[in-house]
């Protein structure tokens, strides 16, 4: 009776260890596709990345003393909401800034949520498959997993002047970006 009574507690335990192993790969997978995989990109590899590819669609933006960096994704309700209001302000502002959306997706799924939204964005450039750029931004910050949207500011060479996460809820709060930009040097 005993070794019964034995091997029922230890066939319970490893039906156990079974199920949570099998929770934790889920919940993992889960968060993976969420928060996207971060690789081990460096911030100067990242920033470098963004520059070449900047060389490559609009030298322009090369001349500029800074650079703001909205970093999104296609299933961040938040990011695509604030992306007419950002892209207003921007319009009015006369600072020496290059204004530049972000995201570490696809080309064609990038496209695919904003032709949804049907915004006639003027003064953003997107970026799009900078996945190695968000993990350098993550790496440097020392964030394990990735938020959206990231808020840059940073300089030529790549010194980050101004570092948030998080969305603005409405064209009042949104003026929050036009006095960072402002108080650029």
């Amino acid at each position: 009776m005993a070794l019964l009574l034995s091997m029922s507690c230890n066939i319970f335990l490893i039906i156990d260890e079974i199920r949570f192993k099998k929770k934790k790969d889920f919940f993992s997978t889960i968060n993976k596709a969420i928060t996207g995989e971060l690789n081990t990109t460096t911030w100067k590899k990242g920033f470098n990345i963004l520059t070449q590819k900047l060389k490559g669609i609009d030298a322009n933006l090369l001349r500029r003393k800074y650079y703001y960096i909205n970093i999104w994704t296609n299933w961040c309700i938040p990011c695509i909401k604030e992306m007419p209001w950002l892209d207003s302000l921007a319009g009015t502002l006369h600072k020496d800034v290059g204004y530049i959306f972000i995201s570490d997706i696809s080309e064609e799924l990038a496209k695919s949520a904003l032709k949804r939204k049907n915004f006639n964005l003027k003064n953003f450039l997107f970026l799009n498959d900078m996945n190695d750029f968000v993990s350098g931004i993550c790496n440097e910050r020392g964030i394990k997993n990735k938020v959206y949207p990231m808020v840059l500011i940073v300089d030529v060479e790549g010194k980050i002047f101004h570092y948030s996460t998080g969305a603005y809820e409405n064209p009042k709060e949104a003026k929050e970006f036009a006095d960072i930009i402002n108080k650029l040097p």
